[in-house]
Order: C-alpha cells, then sequence, then structure tokens
C-alpha cells in the first residue's frame, strides 16, 4: 500500500471523488457451522461513487463500530487500516444485488466502498488489504458472524474462493465452468433466526461439501450445503428438486436464504426459469471469473 499522496493531504480543501466496482456471488459451502466457506463470482455488479461535496440523494457516511451501520463500520475500519486523514464522506451506492437474499449484498458493497475509498485517495491497496477491511467491517457491524471472507473474496476476484474465515485464509482459488446462474427470490419465506437453527449434526456433511470444493468439485458441494441449509432453516426443497430434476448441474440456499440458486446450462435454464417463476421472482445472470469484465473505477 502507498503512502499519503498530495491529493490525500489537501482533502477537505478540495473536492475528491473516487469509483469503485464489486459484484455478487452465490454460496458453495456457507461458513456458518465450521468456519470454512466456499463461493462463487457472479456477474451482477455494485457499483460505490464516493464525494466529499454534499450531493443530493447521496448518503452521508462517517465512521462508526455501530451494530448495523456496515458503511460506518468500513470508512472506520478503512481509517485504521491506512493512517489516512478523514474527512465528511457522501456515497452512492447503485447495486443488481437485493438485500437480505444470500446474494451477498452486503459484501459487495462493501468490497466497492472499500475501491472508491482508495480511489478517492489515490491509494493502490492489494486484494488481502481489501478483503481484510471488508471482513473486520461486517463482523464489527454485525452483518456477518464470520466475517464473510469467502464471499468477499467470491465477489471481489471471481471464480471459486475456498477459505477458512476463522483464520482469514484463502485456501483455494480456481476458475468456475461458464454457466448460467439463475437465482429465485421466493414469495412468503423469510430468513429465520439462523443461530437457533444450526446443530452440530450439520458439521459432517459440512465438511464434506468443503473438502469437494477444495478439489474442484463445487457443483457437488453446492448441492450437499443448499440441502442442509435448507432443512436446517425449514425451507422448501421443492425448488432445488425441480432445479435437480431438469438438470441442473447444481442447486440450493445460497447464503441463509431465503433466496435459492442454481447453476445451468442454457436449454436447461430456460425450463427451469419457467418452473420457478411460478414461485417468484428471477434474477438470471452467469458465473464471473477473474479478468471477465473491464472495471471502471478502483480495482485490484
Amino acid at each position: 500500500m502507498c503512502g499519503p499522496s498530495e491529493k490525500q493531504l489537501v482533502v477537505g480543501v478540495v473536492g475528491v471523488f473516487g469509483v469503485g466496482v464489486s459484484w455478487g456471488a452465490l454460496t458453495v459451502v456457507n461458513a456458518l457451522v465450521t468456519g470454512r466457506g466456499a463461493a462463487i463470482g457472479v456477474r451482477l455488479r455494485t457499483r460505490v461513487e464516493v464525494s466529499s461535496e454534499a450531493k443530493e440523494g447521496w448518503v452521508n457516511i462517517r465512521a462508526s463500530g455501530s451494530a448495523g451501520d456496515l458503511l460506518g463500520a468500513v470508512y472506520d475500519e478503512f481509517l485504521k487500516k491506512t493512517k489516512v486523514q478523514a474527512f465528511d464522506i457522501r456515497a452512492l451506492i447503485t447495486t443488481d444485488l437485493p438485500s437480505g437474499m444470500g446474494m451477498k449484498s452486503s459484501s459487495s458493497v462493501a468490497n466497492a466502498l472499500i475501491l472508491a475509498l482508495a480511489d478517492a485517495y489515490n491509494l493502490t491497496m492489494s486484494h488481502m488489504d481489501v478483503l481484510s477491511i471488508n471482513t473486520s467491517a461486517s463482523i464489527r457491524a454485525g452483518v456477518s458472524y464470520t466475517g464473510a471472507l469467502d464471499d468477499a473474496a467470491a465477489c471481489l476476484l471471481g471464480g471459486v474462493t475456498v477459505t477458512d474465515n476463522r483464520l482469514g485464509l484463502i485456501l483455494k482459488r480456481y476458475s468456475a465452468k461458464p454457466e448460467k446462474a439463475i437465482f429465485l427470490i421466493p414469495r412468503g419465506l423469510h430468513r429465520p433466526d439462523v443461530t437457533k437453527k444450526l446443530s452440530s449434526d450439520m458439521r459432517c456433511s459440512l465438511v464434506t461439501a468443503h473438502r469437494l470444493a477444495l478439489i474442484g468439485r463445487y457443483h457437488e458441494a453446492l448441492n450437499i450445503n443448499g440441502a442442509v441449509y435448507a432443512y436446517a432453516y425449514g425451507y422448501p426443497n421443492q425448488p432445488t428438486l425441480e432445479a435437480w430434476r431438469l438438470g441442473a448441474s447444481a442447486a440450493g440456499i445460497t447464503g441463509n436464504g431465503p433466496a435459492y440458486a442454481a447453476l445451468a446450462e442454457n436449454g436447461v435454464l430456460e425450463e427451469l426459469a419457467k418452473k420457478w417463476s411460478a414461485h417468484g421472482k428471477l434474477i438470471i445472470t452467469e458465473t464471473r471469473n477473474s479478468g471477465e469484465d473491464s472495471n471502471h473505477g478502483s480495482s485490484v
């Protein structure tokens, strides 16, 4: 990470502006039970602009460690990491990701905000700098129990990321098969209090799923994980069974739900979209690997 620049030293005297871009992801292995997880990047985009000037409709951000204030926690962790001068900041967030669905909106927004701040301060940050700030802020703000390193890394870097969230380690990264990714946001389903639904009985299956992800068999890992968490949380298994019957390569609950996700080829996708549309809203995209897009703004 570079030191303070002339641009940083005059922050607050002249307006500064920065842009950051991150992406979405879907769960391969949820780390909530074992502390180890995996996720796949998808082509759903989040863009954050930051400015020191007052702008109508932009969100004010102040460094904070308050529960529920992810943006404030990100800025606070960014200041601690970089030792740069604080200033009044406004942000404009645009995203393809609905919140509270298990589609990694929090991880994606945090990544994009960190990159926008780095751009505004004229800093070059490694991907591990970004992820360290993200995971610390996520825990402080209470939006993740484990820091969600797997989710944040998949959103930032693309491909399949397999992690140990407890140790803050990316254990393995590799490219995902180019496939369509379809998300179902079901009508009438709400996320339960997940901490009351977890059981040590889930551990064996999830350890197996994580080991499969480590050796590249992420479709099988996703199927196991999705079934285990759907059962634990009481989500219906009908959408997952429909996806499997139609030939999807993998399907299940993503994150803590209530959204479902499936990976499929074009022919299967069309039939699955018809089936799943009866259950709720669909978002259709594709897997995303590193280097497959052109980011406008700060990137790693």
